[in-house]
């Protein structure tokens, strides 16, 4: 489940990309826009003309200023947030390999920052359990095996085993998924 903070600061990020590029828009006119000589009326009249003929092209230009600015700062914003995805999914890819060459020491750690906080804590309890399960119906197997052995051909082996091989069949009882 995503967290409110982290969906606060997704929009935020978004929300500055559009108020910057706004005022990213404003600058450009400002810059390239008349500043009319405010002594005569005449030169205020002239000014407005000749911005009304500059008016299309600056304002083209700021357009095309904003849209190249969006589009490096979407690259940039999808580059970092591929990585905040791609790490978490390599870190629980290494430990599943793990799990599959019985190594249930290896825990899955993620960076402060990541989203996953919430499935690494639930993959690493499950693998803590899955082990020490595993641990328990290896052990009771081979107590069984060295009770096979020594019990052999003696007088209540069979009782013995029988015993033994309940304890295995209560402790695989217990992988209860």
């Amino acid at each position: 489940m995503i967290e409110k903070i982290f969906k606060l600061k997704f929009f935020l990020k978004f929300t500055a990309i559009i108020i910057g590029s706004i005022a990213l828009m404003a600058f450009v006119l400002y810059v390239y826009l008349p500043k009319p000589d405010r002594t005569r009326y005449t030169d205020v009249v002239a000014s407005f003309v000749t911005a009304d003929d500059m008016l299309m092209p600056v304002f083209v230009a700021a357009e095309a200023i904003e849209v190249i600015v969006i589009i490096v700062v979407i690259a940039l914003i999808s580059v970092f947030a591929s990585h905040k995805i791609a790490g978490p999914i390599y870190r629980v890819e290494k430990t599943i390999e793990c799990l599959l060459n019985a190594d249930f020491a290896r825990t899955v750690r993620f960076r402060s920052y990541d989203q996953l906080q919430c499935t690494a804590e639930a993959l690493n309890t499950t693998c803590r359990k899955f082990g020490e399960k595993l641990s328990a119906v290896s052990s009771a197997y081979e107590a069984f095996e060295k009770e096979r052995k020594e019990t052999e051909n003696t007088s209540g082996s069979l009782e013995k085993l029988k015993e033994k091989i309940d304890i295995i069949g209560r402790e695989i009882k217990r992988f209860n998924f």
